[in-house]
Order: structure tokens, then C-alpha cells, then sequence
């Protein structure tokens, strides 16, 4: 397997055909938190990517898949435990 590197080739990449990612398809960023303070330009949310919400938000299941279905899934098992025994112990 090889590293990931520059990561932004790799989502693009696997952007169309993986589910990396929850697709957000409404909304706007016209407005601040709570409305304080809004205006009449900004970007709307839709179908694919767009500069609101860009990809979406991340669906770790997708994006753990992407990444990993070149790799031994014995060995990420192996790694998920490493990493779950280290954060119980930083807990």
C-alpha cells in the first residue's frame, strides 16, 4: 500500500464513485450564527460539490473504505485496535 500524500487528488479522485461523503443539497451561507448578520450574496448548497458545504460532510464507513481497500484488512483491524487501546488510554 502506499501513503496518501497530498490528499486533495486522492478525494477528488474518489469523490464520483465512493460514498466518502453525505452529499448536503440545501441551505446557504447568506447569514452568520443565529442571524445576526446577514446579506443578500453568498453560495447555495445543491447536488455535487459547491462552496457552501463543498463535498459534504464525511461519512467515516466511505472514507475509511476508500482509503483502506488496498490494504490487508487484517492489518487495519490490527491498527483500529492500537488506536482505540490508545485513546481508552488518554481518556
Amino acid at each position: 500500500a502506499s501513503s496518501v500524500g497530498f490528499i486533495n487528488p486522492a478525494l477528488y479522485q474518489n469523490y464520483s464513485t465512493s460514498s466518502m461523503f453525505n452529499d448536503i443539497t440545501s441551505g446557504e451561507n447568506q447569514c452568520t450564527a443565529e442571524d445576526a448578520v446577514c446579506c443578500t450574496e453568498g453560495f447555495y448548497a445543491t447536488t455535487g460539490w459547491d462552496p457552501t458545504t463543498g463535498f459534504g460532510s464525511v461519512d467515516f464507513t466511505g472514507f475509511e473504505a476508500a482509503f483502506t481497500s488496498d490494504l490487508d484488512q487484517e492489518e487495519v483491524k490490527a491498527a483500529k485496535k492500537r488506536l482505540q487501546a490508545r485513546a481508552a488510554a488518554m481518556a
